[in-house]
């Protein structure tokens, strides 16, 4: 789990800094007149002033919080309380891995009908995730468990599908490239630190009953939160006007008529 946060954050700079090789130039609006040229140039908004942007990722840091909660700690709580061996409780990462290829390929169809709403897929998806997590304390039998486990590998299609173009209908084409950088640094944040924190309750606690349910209440807040995309609004784009005075040259056209 600490690899797979690295390598979340490792790509997340990396994604940062990067910068494409065919860059775009930036569009100029310029308006001539009998005195000189008057140059505007919009300069567009940075990805860490966009606010949606901004809300989205501190959603999905809470929802990555506790999104890998249940998938690191299930075995241990299949030991230790549920008495199921360990040779059997690793199929039910067959059954999620499976669920979870089949739900991305229909979610992200889904997703292109334009009369369905990605972000409220996304909050669909989370919720039913989060409450999956709140009923692991109540689950006693492995067919609990796989039935468990499948809704997780289904949601986490509805979520995890939706993420890239969301992250692209907040900062747009140009910078996709750094809003997926710390998108990426944001999960590896919550991944790195959420499981972690709920070993550490379950260990103090004696029982993964309280890390279930705050990983479950996480979800649902991290969930709730994006509700406020619909909200928040953009600052206006600042303009830089440059007023370059161009002297006016004339040209004196002599015409030369010769007479045969």
């Amino acid at each position: 789990m600490r690899g797979m946060a690295g390598l979340f954050l490792m790509c997340g700079l990396c994604s940062v800094v990067y910068l494409p090789i065919n860059k775009a130039k930036e569009s100029h609006e310029q308006n001539l007149d009998n005195i000189g040229t008057v140059k505007k140039k919009e300069f567009e908004l940075h990805v860490l002033k966009n606010r949606k942007f901004l809300v989205f990722c501190t959603a999905n840091t809470l929802v990555m919080f506790g999104y890998y909660t249940p998938v690191i700690h299930i075995i241990k709580h299949c030991q230790q309380e549920l008495k199921i061996p360990e040779q059997q409780s690793y199929i039910l990462f067959t059954y999620l891995a499976g669920a979870s290829v089949i739900s991305r390929l229909v979610f992200c169809k889904l997703g292109d009908f334009q009369c369905v709403n990605r972000l409220f897929l996304y909050q669909v998806s989370v919720v039913i995730y989060g409450i999956c997590v709140l009923l692991l304390p109540f689950v006693k039998t492995f067919n609990s468990l796989v039935v468990i486990h499948v809704v997780f590998g289904l949601m986490d299609g509805g979520a995890m599908g939706q993420f890239s173009l969301l992250i692209l209908g907040c900062v747009g084409q140009r910078k996709v490239n750094q809003g997926c950088g710390y998108a990426m640094f944001s999960i590896g944040f919550g991944v790195g630190t959420g499981p972690p924190l709920a070993g550490y309750v379950a260990d103090e606690s004696g029982s993964y009953a309280m890390a279930f349910y705050l990983s479950g209440v996480v979800l649902i807040v991290g969930a709730a939160i994006t509700l406020l995309m619909k909200f928040v609004k953009q600052p206006a784009v600042t303009e830089d006007l440059e007023e370059v005075k161009v002297q006016e040259i004339g040209l004196l056209i002599v015409e030369k008529v010769t007479v045969l």
